[in-house]
């Protein structure tokens, strides 16, 4: 049984949402932005996401978000 869980994605996710993506941008050829967005951008994704009816959702262990994806 894993040790994580699966949530549904909170505003308050958008700090560790914005890290682990910086990450990717900044170390792989994974995306294809070449400038890590701040927070204040990744919220803007999401939101337009969500107004879409987007599903996205994080994992999370003891209070960590591990990771996030969205469809």
């Amino acid at each position: 049984m894993p040790d994580f869980v699966l949530r549904p994605f909170a505003w308050s996710d958008i700090p560790a949402i914005t890290t682990i993506y910086r990450h990717y941008v900044e170390n792989t050829a994974i995306t294809f932005d070449t400038e890590a967005p701040g927070e204040e951008g990744i919220a803007e994704k999401y939101a337009g996401l969500l107004k879409l009816g987007h599903p996205v959702i994080v994992a999370e262990r003891a209070g960590k978000v591990l990771g996030y994806a969205y469809a």
